[in-house]
C-alpha cells in the first residue's frame, strides 16, 4: 500500500511533463506555420 502514493505521484509528474511537452512542441509548430505563413505574404 505504501508503494500506491509514490506511483501515482509518478504518474501525475510524468503526464504533467508530457503535456509541457506537447504544449511546447505544439508552441514551436505554430509558431513555425505563422513565420511560413508570413514569409509567403
Amino acid at each position: 500500500m505504501s508503494k500506491m502514493p509514490e506511483l501515482a505521484s509518478f504518474w501525475t509528474k510524468f503526464l504533467k511533463n508530457m503535456f509541457q511537452i506537447l504544449a511546447l512542441s505544439k508552441i514551436t509548430i505554430l509558431r513555425d506555420f505563422i513565420i511560413k505563413g508570413l514569409n509567403t505574404l
